[in-house]
């Protein structure tokens, strides 16, 4: 096969080999490399990249500011 058809992959990592050869580096908010999985088909690899819930983030990454209630200590609410 020419270089423009791999080999078909036959075990996780030289899917992953493959995936991270040819394609995007997709990387976390803060610049780390974003970690990658792979899923095994009975007839191939799936390979994503994972990110973590930025639901507590804003569009850059940053984590937000944590609302008044939040900041309580623990200690403090089993005071109330």
């Amino acid at each position: 096969m020419s270089s423009d058809s791999p080999t078909v992959p036959t075990t996780p990592e030289q899917a992953l080999a493959i995936v991270r050869s040819r394609y995007a580096q997709p990387e976390l908010p803060d610049g780390t490399p974003a970690p990658m999985h792979v899923h095994e088909f009975d007839i191939g690899y799936l390979v994503y990249a994972t990110f973590p819930d930025t639901a507590g983030t804003d569009g850059a990454g940053n984590p937000l500011p944590r609302r008044q209630e939040e900041r309580k200590s623990s200690w403090a609410k089993t005071l109330e």
